[in-house]
């Protein structure tokens, strides 16, 4: 009896002792197994790469099971990315190119500086020949080219150009006298309605500037959305 119960209290103590051994051959089995698992892969995949070498690489792309990411270098290169850049930068260039540029002279500025030549001389004879207004057939041509323009409905008038009529029409009168002033009420009276006209022509251009840039906008999310597309 007593022989049995030491055999058993030996067997109690060993206990410990075997779980742990029995816990390290079962770690040493599964990293042998783990090894040898990505041993395996590791020839499956220098065996499919020396496979692929000999293969077409569009072949090689569609059997893929899963198409590649898309990487910054490909969304650059992508023709909608191209393209939307393309037509922002063409509106970029655009744009300061006509903030920059100095318009041409206009007929109504070459009008105003040839009428100042004619007016300056004209005014230099009448004060040289005592007061009275001499007749001048190129300063009557001039007077009636700018009357011509005041009340033409195809001319587009700023308040800029309004101010230079309304110079044109002052030294008209200094010339011509009160007379001329009085059958000129049409050219005063007409200066509201080229403004409401100027007003208008602004209106219809800030539409078509904001018409612009929602087709620029628009363009861009199509752009955005081709590419996202692409990317699915």
């Amino acid at each position: 009896m007593l022989a049995r119960a030491r055999v058993r209290v030996r067997l109690r103590a060993a206990a410990p002792l075997r779980r742990l051994l029995s816990s390290k051959r079962g770690l040493r089995e599964r990293l042998a197994a783990a090894q040898a698992a990505e041993q395996r892969a590791a020839e499956e995949r220098v065996q499919n790469l020396m496979a692929n070498a000999s293969r077409p690489a569009a072949e090689v792309a569609a059997a893929s099971s899963e198409p590649p990411g898309m990487t910054w270098q490909a969304m650059v290169g992508h023709p909608a990315f191209k393209w939307g850049a393309a037509s922002w930068l063409l509106s970029a260039a655009v744009a300061a190119y006509l903030m920059n540029t100095k318009p041409a002279d206009d007929e109504l500025t070459v009008l105003h500086r040839n009428f100042e030549e004619v007016f300056a001389r004209v005014k230099a004879e009448r004060e040289a020949s005592g007061g009275a207004p001499p007749a001048d057939a190129e300063l009557r041509l001039w007077e009636d080219r700018w009357r011509e323009l005041y009340h033409r409905e195809d001319f587009n008038l700023s308040p800029v150009r309004v101010s230079k009529l309304e110079g044109l029409a002052g030294w008209t009168w200094e010339l011509s006298g009160e007379a001329a002033a009085a059958d000129d009420e049409s050219v005063v009276a007409g200066r509201q309605r080229l403004l409401d006209k100027d007003g208008r022509r602004r209106l219809e251009e800030g539409d078509a500037l904001r018409r612009a840039v929602f087709g620029l906008v628009q363009m861009a999310d199509d752009a955005v959305e081709t590419v996202k597309q692409w990317r699915k």
